[in-house]
């Protein structure tokens, strides 16, 4: 989202595809599907934050992670289940409505 919103997506993309083509299949195969189950994913990072915490280990990824889910849930595509989800959505695409979407500025 922060190479699409400075104008960097279809340069990072082509690099990654240069360099970790593995990675970028992953993404296009698993950040698609990814709005339909935030909300979800929300509840499952603050638990793994709290254990984290309650060991003495840092939290904050999994605050930051929960952040992110948070906020894709309240776009349009959280909406999204799994049995709805628009599987013609290209990655591109998803990053974009993404930033379309986003309303909290950190």
């Amino acid at each position: 989202m922060a190479a699409e919103k400075m104008g960097l997506s279809s340069d990072l993309m082509d690099e990654f595809r240069n360099s970790q083509f593995a990675a970028v299949k992953r993404m296009e195969g698993s950040l698609t599907k990814m709005p339909a189950k935030s909300r979800r994913w929300v509840s499952e990072m603050e638990q793994i934050r709290n254990t984290f915490g309650d060991l003495g280990l840092t939290p904050n990824i999994f605050e930051g992670v929960a952040d992110v889910y948070r906020m894709v849930g309240s776009s349009p595509l959280g909406e999204e289940t799994p049995e709805t989800e628009d599987t013609g959505r290209s990655l591109s695409d998803t990053i974009r409505l993404l930033v379309e979407y986003q309303k909290t500025e950190y």
